[in-house]
């Protein structure tokens, strides 16, 4: 499978299950060009900007948080990363992961 069809069937599968949580979630290939630019793979999943990542060679993925911070500001940047044959993991800027569990904080 080509690269650009393996990240597009990616976004399909990821857009279907977070339906669960943002039921108008559309992917931005689909919807607006514009933010797809930005650097977000999804409309309607306001707080969060989230970009898919299907690839075996790994990004700098400190470059693309702060870029999608610049570029979206509001929303919290996240990348969900897929490998062959490893578990999806999900890459956030700290600050964010901290705002994020503040309410479970133990006093």
């Amino acid at each position: 499978m080509k690269a650009r069809e393996k990240g597009k069937n990616y976004e399909i599968k990821l857009m279907n299950e977070l339906k669960d949580w943002f039921p108008d979630v559309k992917t931005s290939r689909s919807e607006s060009r514009n933010r797809d630019d930005l650097g977000a793979d999804f409309v309607n999943t306001h707080p969060f900007a989230i970009q898919a990542k299907a690839t075996e060679k790994s990004p700098s993925y400190s470059v693309l948080l702060k870029d999608m911070q610049k570029n979206l500001p509001g929303e919290i940047p996240i990348i969900i990363r897929k490998q062959n044959n490893k578990p999806e993991t999900v890459t956030m800027l700290k600050e964010d992961f901290y705002a994020l569990v503040f309410p479970f904080k133990v006093e």
